[in-house]
């Protein structure tokens, strides 16, 4: 049911830091989802997981190790190139 909670940057990472040790299986499947969605629906506010990321490099991990093989390629994945090439942070 958590991983249903994860809408925000913010929400993943009080996930990671309450529950990461529950990352197998369906929890782990939702969890990149979550990641996915994240990713491709509301990268405008990646400068929120960069901040959050950036003082913690195993969160960082943590979520890059989401981006796999069980996310949306058809859907989610396009649209995380796209943002990733055209509109990343400059810094």
């Amino acid at each position: 049911m958590a991983t249903d909670q994860l809408k925000t940057w913010q929400s993943v990472y009080q996930f990671y830091k309450q529950y990461s040790h529950c990352d197998d299986g369906s929890v782990g499947e939702g969890i990149s989802d979550a990641v996915a969605k994240l990713l491709a629906n509301r990268w405008d506010h990646f400068r929120d997981f960069v901040k959050l990321a950036s003082n913690n490099k195993e969160f960082e991990k943590f979520v890059v190790r989401h981006v796999d093989e069980t996310i949306d390629w058809s859907h989610d994945a396009p649209k995380i190139n796209k943002n990733a090439r055209l509109h990343c942070p400059s810094n």
